[in-house]
């Protein structure tokens, strides 16, 4: 988990844009800690390496294109892995401690 909120932040500053950087902390608070619960029900890091290796070369190739892609991709395994953890993706958030 914290690899994965190191490479989002990597990302966001990389960015140059400091809205994205504030937005990506504020969401992070909230979504972390579920991703962590993700975690812990399912083996996905694999997965993850895959994504991120893939997000990181379309950046470096300049490919927004590819890019956004997989980082679409990325964001609908979250959806699926939170599903097949058992959890309610409707259910109302409550901020949990790390």
């Amino acid at each position: 988990v914290g690899l994965d909120i190191e490479f989002h932040a990597l990302v966001a500053q990389a960015s140059g844009n400091d809205a994205l950087c504030i937005c990506r902390e504020a969401v992070g608070e909230l979504f972390y800690p579920a991703f962590s619960k993700v975690m812990t029900r399912l083996n996905a890091g694999q997965r993850l390496l895959v994504s991120h290796g893939s997000i990181l070369a379309g950046l470096k190739a300049h490919n927004g294109q590819e890019a956004r892609g997989w980082m679409e991709r990325h964001i609908g395994d979250f959806k699926r892995g939170w599903e097949l953890a058992g959890y309610d993706l409707h259910a109302h958030i409550t901020v949990l401690e790390p």
